[in-house]
């Protein structure tokens, strides 16, 4: 799945919700849906629970969703799918050109191009479910 594939969902899960005056701005909001440009998981997160939205990772190899609610869950997803597959952020970069950082205490940016494109070296989804 690649970021205007994602936005497409996003969008036809949110339906006819209108999102202004909501805690992301219409900028965001539009990159988000339109897959216009990287973003910050984290901006992902705010928009999904603004929206009734629940991510998760499905890692194929194990059978295994692992529902998403922090930034710190993406990437013990990554984590995980690292490990299953015996790679490092190092070897990640050697093999498919993106730059992955272990979180450290301070912060834990992750762009959702980094997240998408690890998704699809290990063979996992990214999924999406509408909350009722």
């Amino acid at each position: 799945m690649n970021r205007f594939e994602l936005g497409q969902k996003l969008k036809k899960l949110r339906g006819t919700k209108m999102l202004s005056n909501s805690v992301i701005s219409a900028n965001v909001i539009d990159s988000i849906e339109n897959g216009k440009a990287s973003y910050s998981v984290k901006k992902l997160l705010l928009y999904c629970g603004i929206t009734g939205i629940t991510p998760a990772i499905y890692i194929t190899l194990l059978d295994e969703t692992r529902p998403i609610i922090t930034v710190l869950d993406f990437h013990k997803a990554i984590a995980r799918m690292l490990d299953i597959y015996n790679e490092s952020p190092h070897s990640l970069y050697n093999k498919i050109s993106i730059n992955y950082t272990v979180p450290n205490a301070k912060a834990s940016p992750l762009s959702i191009d980094t997240l998408l494109a690890i998704c699809d070296y290990c063979d996992s989804e990214f999924q999406l479910t509408k909350n009722n």
